[in-house]
């Protein structure tokens, strides 16, 4: 049974599943239950929702489990199956049978992910607004607060979405959710017609001293920006020199003065030298371990002492992540110099050819290396992506021959020039196709399977922001709004081309 929960608890269905069905089939009572609810979940993540429900309708004759969770369950598998009625009646059983108990805030979130599917957005806001009242803490609050208050602005009701949102505010604590409730909010006055309220509150987010998606759109609201132009257009690039200059001038210091003094003068050679040679891997451990006797804690001289060692040494990767602790620790201190320094532009020339050559902003492929490898040429997520623009090798292959580079392999995605060729040509081609930047970061981040659903599931598909807080897969949520964002933040700092 153990060795089935440890692999259930990893995710590896495959495996688990039959060392439950050992289980069940040993004779143990103990746990038999138990194991048969998790064979049924099994069963579930590898798609056989045929086999869970007959599975499920045997366990709830014998009577050996939960009958509220059963339900929950097999309402799932009609939901996977399209029987969307016959879902939303299971599901009501699992909530009268429930009646507070541990999954409850899960049966509400599956009823939540029926009445989207049956496109009945007013059920969909009913049972988010249930959320909100029985789990206003759960970490499914956040999704059913933003997206009841979106229901209710696209069916023309911003009273509600604003009392939602004032209501339910005060269980949220994370900086950036705030802001996104609060633009929403002063949306919501906006449709309204409450100007005076609504543009205290888009003044409110644009003074803020950090950088974000919806604080770059209140500052779009107050006309101090404008959206970035996605064709490509002249930008201009770091200057080193410059940048030292103007950011020293606010913490106090002499550009010349900016030095490193590593302690261990023996490992810091042995790294430069694996530098000098190429060897870039085998530096970044060196460099950690030098890094880790320096006391960085609120000493902005140190860390901009160490974005111009890195930065000079090509270790943009390295630069970038001091650049942002630098950024974080001057606050409303810092300048355009400062900011600079945590939205660098490396390897200028080969993107700003690549981009004219796809008719992309320069500023936005950018804005994608930012958020997907900070710079890391060597970069390697957990789903397979490598190097600068982080490529799956399939997607990679795809593209190669689509434009012509010729012999490619996998190994070919840790040339940075070549990860930049494909990384840009392939993000020009997804603008083209779907019409939409949003969109197209979206298939960018997540392929292309759930993007018809996305367009279907929505309340307002024409409206890109609305259709991105209706990306129910979290990671690419997030990530269409940091490239967004870092793209504000990128044209700020360079859109004028000086």
């Amino acid at each position: 049974y153990y060795i089935a929960l440890t692999y259930y608890k990893y995710r590896d269905v495959d495996n688990a599943l039959p060392w439950f069905k050992k289980y069940r089939a040993s004779g143990h009572r103990k746990y038999r239950g138990r194991a048969g609810y998790y064979i049924a979940v099994c069963l579930i993540g590898q798609g056989k929702y045929s086999e869970a429900i007959k599975y499920i309708e045997k366990m709830l004759k014998e009577g050996s489990y939960s009958k509220a969770s059963l339900y929950w369950r097999l309402a799932q598998c009609w939901r996977k199956k399209g029987k969307l009625k016959k879902a939303w009646k299971i599901s009501e059983k699992a909530l009268k049978l429930c009646n507070g108990c541990g999954n409850e805030k899960y049966i509400i979130f599956e009823r939540m992910n029926i009445a989207r599917y049956m496109l009945d957005w007013q059920k969909f806001a009913g049972e988010c607004e249930r959320m909100l009242r029985k789990h206003p803490s759960s970490e499914f609050a956040d999704n059913a607060l933003l997206w009841a208050t979106l229901v209710h602005l696209t069916s023309d009701q911003p009273e509600k979405a604003a009392k939602l949102i004032k209501k339910y505010r005060i269980y949220f604590r994370e900086g950036n959710f705030i802001d996104e409730l609060n633009y929403w909010l002063a949306k919501s006055y906006e449709a309204m017609d409450s100007s005076e309220k609504a543009d205290s509150l888009y003044l409110y987010l644009a003074k803020e001293p950090y950088e974000n998606l919806f604080i770059w759109l209140a500052r779009q609201k107050m006309g101090w920006v404008e959206f970035p132009n996605i064709s490509y257009t002249k930008v201009g690039t770091l200057a080193v020199d410059s940048v030292l200059k103007y950011a020293c001038h606010i913490i106090g210091v002499n550009p010349e003065s900016l030095r490193v003094n590593f302690k261990d003068a023996r490992l810091k050679r042995q790294a430069e030298r694996l530098i000098h040679l190429g060897i870039l891997e085998l530096a970044r451990p060196c460099f950690h371990a030098l890094e880790e006797k320096l006391i960085k804690s609120n000493n902005p001289r140190l860390l901009l002492s160490l974005w111009k060692y890195y930065y000079n040494l090509g270790l943009y990767d390295l630069a970038t992540k001091e650049g942002t602790l630098l950024n974080y620790y001057l606050g409303a201190r810092k300048n355009a110099a400062a900011l600079m320094t945590a939205y660098p532009t490396p390897y200028f020339r080969i993107i700003d050819a690549f981009a004219r050559q796809s008719n992309i902003n320069p500023l936005l492929v950018y804005s994608i290396i930012r958020q997907e490898s900070k710079f890391h040429n060597f970069a390697e997520s957990y789903a397979g992506a490598i190097g600068l623009m982080q490529i799956i090798p399939e997607t990679g292959y795809s593209i190669a021959r689509r434009v012509g580079v010729n012999p490619f392999t996998k190994n070919h995605l840790n040339d940075y020039e070549i990860n930049l060729k494909l990384g840009t040509n392939h993000i020009a081609d997804l603008i083209s196709s779907h019409g939409s930047l949003y969109k197209a970061l979206a298939e960018y981040n997540a392929g292309n399977s759930q993007l018809s659903r996305w367009n279907q599931q929505c309340p307002n598909p024409q409206d890109d922001l609305v259709w991105t807080e209706f990306v129910d897969y979290g990671q690419t949520r997030r990530y269409i709004k940091k490239v967004v964002g870092n793209l504000f933040t990128y044209y700020w700092l360079y859109g004028r081309g000086d």
